[in-house]
């Protein structure tokens, strides 16, 4: 039997009124020319033709006449692939049942029919009907026939459902879905360097992607530009229920290859996948006059931008439809691989604006699995997953902003009034300084100059010379290292005044403290010095740069100056520990010992040993989790402003001691021992 006469004959559709599909047996009359439907005059359309399709009519539908049907994409079409008859319908026709009908006539007479609803008289009508469900009616069948799912290239497949019509008449239902198919086809041009584009260069390449629609004579492409290579997509000639969204893998395969897929579960081997959604290309389609497309793009040179963030596997991807997509509800997801890659995963989006990325979590979400990192986004752009170190996450440019103006303010006052210290020592003193204030005079000197340094690094980070900022950048260290030195050598001070009852009879003992707290640290500094791992460095909030002169290896940095303190602060807490439990088992036995809990001389001597000692230093040990910003706060209040306190400290110290030295009085006290 000639199958393509079998084919000959199209269906028309006759739906009975509401409850029975008997009574007024109304059908459909096909006009090719005006494509319209009229009144019924016969209940057959015939056509010579292999290829249909058709439109609604309300309760009816009828089949016209169209070339090259299948891939014009229109809601209805039949047609005969050498091996059976398939009649393919849009899946926005099920939003309600319908029963699919095949007479029981010869093959040259058979008529198919589509009625809207259930008709239980057909099947006196020598009809072999099936009743399929509202929803879907395949009921999840998938890929029954690939040999004719084959022949949907691109996007198309995914947007209707299979009707094979047996010869007996039954008719089996499948879906003909994409699970990872090449790109159809190739365009290659090279426009930039070997390089690769600069960020700015990939801005404007995307900008203008609509330019390459017209180079694309199918549905999908592979575009190259040098050695970019990205993906476009476009669902042109459907109607927006027909659109549906797009899965697209890079690194897939042994090859690398970039894949398309209707489910992005089928990309899962893949390095990373970008899923646009079917709202997105909703949206394009309305705001866009031309053809609904998607241009997905990954860049591998983009990976510096304004506050070296730390790009995961260098890559950039970029997306563009040809108009402005924001505000989805159902949002772009882009998954990524972390792989060994060790930080905090943050996705962050760029408008394209400016000469280098400023990544920002506006519109973004990071969801974090195992090593797998999913971003969630509501708009269109550049996007990356930025890898905070898990030793300094970065904070707000609000939180920044905030902590550098405690920390100027800070410096700027603890400067001043450490300058009035050294005027009351230097000038004003009358008597002969005691061991404890010349090492306390020391500490401050080293606070004066770490403070000085820090308020001018900016500046000299700002001059963008090397050997000024390395210069900078060392000496600003050495005086760190000085400070944790003399927070330790006064530790060692309260316990020799311990041991020697507070006659310290050590021969040139200020001389040898001095020489070891100053010469120490330049072991240190000049060796890394040395090593050139002083430079220019940025610190990273979410908006702003700020660049400083530091230290430029972290791994260095972190197991120099946190070693090097942790030492300092366990001999400098216990010896406050222990100095504090000796002051209040002996506060009470001596009537004119000074009451810590209750004289500001003892509270202000007591804050004035935790600054002395450094322990406000320890705050920074608490800069995880939750305590991580308030840790951040309190630790620069209480430091920017350590050369505050210790001049409080001075002062009162040396009020007490005058106050001592006028009454006559021998008892130990606060200012024995601290003395």
């Amino acid at each position: 039997m000639d199958r393509n006469k079998w084919m000959a004959l199209v269906l028309f559709v006759a739906h009975f009124a509401s409850l029975s599909c008997m009574g007024n047996n109304r059908v459909c009359k096909c006009d090719i020319k005006t494509k319209k439907l009229n009144r019924p005059t016969e209940n057959k359309c015939h056509f010579t033709t292999v290829t249909m399709t058709g439109d609604d009519c309300g309760d009816y539908v009828c089949f016209i006449k169209q070339k090259n049907a299948l891939q014009k994409g229109k809601f209805l079409s039949i047609e005969d692939t050498n091996h059976d008859p398939h009649l393919r319908i849009v899946k926005s026709f099920f939003n309600e049942p319908r029963t699919l009908c095949v007479n029981g006539g010869p093959n040259p007479n058979r008529i198919i029919y589509l009625y809207k609803g259930s008709c239980p008289e057909c099947a006196t009508r020598d009809l072999n009907c099936t009743l399929f469900p509202k929803g879907d009616p395949c009921k999840g069948t998938v890929d029954e026939n690939r040999e004719y799912c084959q022949r949907f290239k691109g996007m198309r497949g995914n947007a209707f459902y299979f009707f094979n019509i047996q010869t007996n008449g039954s008719s089996n239902c499948y879906i003909c879905k994409n699970r990872g198919m090449r790109p159809v086809q190739e365009i290659s041009e090279n426009p930039f360097t070997d390089q690769g584009p600069d960020p700015a260069e990939a801005a404007k390449f995307m900008n203008n992607l609509d330019s390459y629609l017209t180079k694309m004579n199918e549905s999908s492409a592979l575009v190259s530009i040098g050695a970019t290579k990205g993906i476009m997509v476009k669902q042109d000639e459907l109607e927006i229920d027909e659109i549906g969204g797009v899965s697209v893998g890079y690194g897939c395969g042994e090859n690398n290859d970039l894949l398309i897929a209707d489910d992005e579960k089928d990309l899962s081997t893949c390095a990373g996948s970008v899923l646009i959604s079917k709202e997105a290309f909703q949206d394009a389609y309305i705001r866009n006059a031309t053809v609904p497309f998607a241009g997905i793009f990954r860049f591998n040179n983009m990976d510096k931008d304004e506050l070296n963030s730390g790009v995961l596997l260098n890559q950039v991807i970029a997306i563009d439809m040809g108009t402005a997509i924001t505000n989805l509800s159902d949002r772009i997801k882009l998954n990524f691989r972390s792989g060994t890659e060790e930080g905090i995963p943050s996705c962050r989006s760029w408008n394209g604006e400016g000469s280098l990325p400023n990544w920002t979590e506006n519109g973004c979400d990071t969801i974090v699995s195992g090593d797998n990192v999913s971003c969630q986004c509501s708009h269109l752009t550049f996007f990356a997953v930025i890898m905070s170190p898990l030793h300094n996450p970065t904070i707000s440019a609000a939180d920044l902003k905030s902590l550098n103006y405690i920390t100027y303010i800070g410096c700027g006052l603890s400067i001043f009034f450490l300058g009035i210290a050294f005027f009351m020592h230097f000038v004003m003193r009358r008597t002969k300084a005691s061991k404890s204030k010349e090492i306390l005079i020391q500490l401050m000197i080293a606070l004066f100059l770490l403070n000085l340094s820090f308020l001018t690094n900016e500046l000299v980070a700002n001059l963008h010379s090397t050997w000024s900022c390395q210069a900078m950048a060392a000496f600003m260290h050495y005086s760190m290292l000085v400070t944790f030195t003399w927070f330790a050598m006064n530790a060692l001070h309260l316990w020799l005044n311990f041991y020697y009852g507070g006659n310290i009879s050590i021969q040139r003992y200020i001389l040898k403290v001095s020489v070891t707290a100053w010469a120490i640290p330049i072991v240190l500094v000049v060796t890394l010095l040395i090593l050139g791992k002083y430079g220019q460095i940025a610190i990273a909030s979410e908006e702003h740069k700020t660049t400083m002169c530091w230290m430029t290896d972290e791994e260095i940095q972190y197991i120099i100056n946190i070693t090097y303190y942790a030492v300092v602060f366990l001999f400098t807490f216990s010896t406050l520990i222990v100095l504090l439990s000796w002051l209040y088992l002996t506060k009470t036995s001596r009537e004119e010992n000074v009451r810590i809990g209750g004289s500001s001389a003892g509270i202000c001597s007591v804050f004035g040993l935790c600054s002395a000692l450094g322990v406000t230093w320890g705050f920074a040990f608490f800069a995880h989790g939750v305590l991580r910003l308030p840790s951040y706060y309190i630790f620069t209040i209480l430091n920017s402003f350590q050369g505050f306190f210790l001049f409080l400290y001075y002062y009162k110290t040396s009020e007490m001691v005058h106050e001592v030295e006028s009454s006559g009085s021998s008892s130990q006290n606060m200012t024995d021992v601290t003395e």
